[in-house]
């Protein structure tokens, strides 16, 4: 006896683009998830392996499934959708991509499959996102499009199916524009994997989960979150854990989250202004011996100003003077002293900090308290190269709590220390380099 049910895994796809100003690029992916099995208590998983790999813009996933049937003879109908809303040719472009290089196997034979577009499918709610919000379905056409194959479940046995497919992140980006936005803005990338219907398999218990989730080397600890899943270990770039007698039924989604804006930025931040702008770098201290200003503009990852009062160094500041107006429309520094893993983390780094522009007016100069107090991310410490630098760097962009962004003519600027991150060893705060972006003149 033979008979047919419906597996579902559950993806939404959406993505938007605007003229006029908007963002360049982006993704409105909402979910990529598990098989959903109706009305079948007699075939569990026995063994569920979830391989996730971030790559840029998109997750690779790959899932190996292993089942065991202990009823009679089946075929199973088995679905894979894609939500996504429509292209109208204006707002929303083509939405090919967003799913790539899918593939059903079984005994590493790929299996065929078919596809199925369904129109105006109803959706409660679309993630939260960089461009709307948070927001609710309602006012959205969307679309699905299946990706379907047949499966054959032998009676009493044990079968392996592996899903595999690139998928598109959660994501906004818009582009740098005018004269004070100099840098992109970008949006955390978000992956949500839906655990849960798992636990339509069996008794809703996989004997045995293991999950693996690869970053890439460019991001930092500290710039991905996960969520959903607890006691993950981690060990050379592959986050992992192994859960025995798995309760999918009540499982939370796997989220993963991560701000990959740094090292995005690299071309951006690479454009700074010359060392030629800077007329003369005055502090409020220094620590005696080779930890001079200068340092801060000497392009190397070695060397650092140190403050040299008594104490963290909290009220020291640094004061960078022109030869002449620049337009700032943007900074970044290089926090800490990045010589090594032990310099690094031995020394205070700064915590929080504000920022004070001089303008010439006439022929006296005025001081503009810019920014209100501004804090920092405790980063964790990267072998300094030519591509982790940029994603090491700390980036000043915008004009703190009032939105605007930086963009000020300028004939100095003063950086001041609010607070500091303590070291292990000295109470000594350090900043390596220093960068600038604009115009001159």
């Amino acid at each position: 006896m033979r008979t047919l049910l419906t597996i579902l895994i559950l993806t939404i796809v959406y993505q938007v683009s605007y003229s006029n100003g908007g963002p360049i690029d982006g993704s409105f992916v909402q979910k990529s998830g598990n098989i959903k099995l109706i009305n079948r208590n007699d075939i569990e998983i026995i063994r569920e392996d979830l391989r996730i790999e971030i790559a840029g813009d998109y997750c690779n996933v790959h899932v190996i499934y292993t089942f065991k049937n202990h009823g009679s003879e089946s075929n199973v109908k088995y679905g894979f959708p894609v939500d996504f809303i429509p292209s109208d040719g204006y707002y929303f472009p083509a939405t090919e991509g967003y799913v790539q290089n899918f593939q059903y196997l079984i005994n590493n034979q790929s299996l065929k499959y078919s596809t199925l577009l369904e129109d105006n499918v109803p959706v409660d709610k679309v993630i939260s996102n960089f461009y709307l919000g948070n927001p609710t379905g309602g006012g959205f056409k969307v679309s699905r499009r299946w990706y379907i194959t047949d499966l054959h479940f032998d009676s009493n046995s044990i079968q392996e199916l592996q899903v595999k497919y690139r998928i598109k992140s959660n994501f906004g980006k818009y582009p740098a524009g005018g004269l004070e936005n100099f840098f992109s803005i970008y949006s955390k990338m978000i992956f949500i994997y839906d655990l849960k219907p798992a636990g339509f398999w069996g008794e809703g218990i996989i004997k045995e989960f293991n999950l693996t989730i690869k970053k890439t080397k460019n991001l930092s600890l500290d710039e991905i979150e996960i969520t959903g899943i607890d006691s993950l270990n981690y060990n050379n770039e592959v986050f992992s854990v192994q859960i025995l007698d798995f309760q999918a039924s009540n499982a939370d989604a796997l989220n993963i989250s991560w701000d990959s804006s740094s090292s995005l930025m690299k071309g951006e931040l690479a454009n700074s202004l010359p060392n030629s702008i800077i007329k003369n770098i005055k502090t409020s201290s220094q620590l005696k011996g080779n930890y001079a200003p200068e340092n801060l503009i000497d392009k190397k990852y070695n060397t650092a100003w140190v403050e040299g009062v008594e104490g963290s160094g909290i009220g020291e500041w640094i004061e960078f003077e022109f030869n002449e107006n620049v337009l700032i429309t943007g900074m970044s520094f290089l926090n800490g002293y990045t010589k090594s893993q032990s310099t690094f983390s031995n020394n205070n780094k700064v915590k929080s900090y504000g920022i004070h522009v001089f303008n010439k007016q006439g022929g006296s100069v005025t001081e503009w308290p810019h920014f209100g107090r501004r804090v920092l991310k405790n980063r964790t410490y990267e072998e300094i190269n030519d591509y982790t630098y940029f994603s090491m760097l700390d980036i000043i962009m915008d004009a703190g709590n009032s939105g605007n962004y930086f963009g000020v003519v300028t004939t100095k600027i003063r950086f001041t220390i609010y607070d500091v991150f303590k070291g292990t060893l000295y109470d000594d705060t350090c900043i390596s380099e220093f960068l600038f972006y604009g115009l001159r003149k």
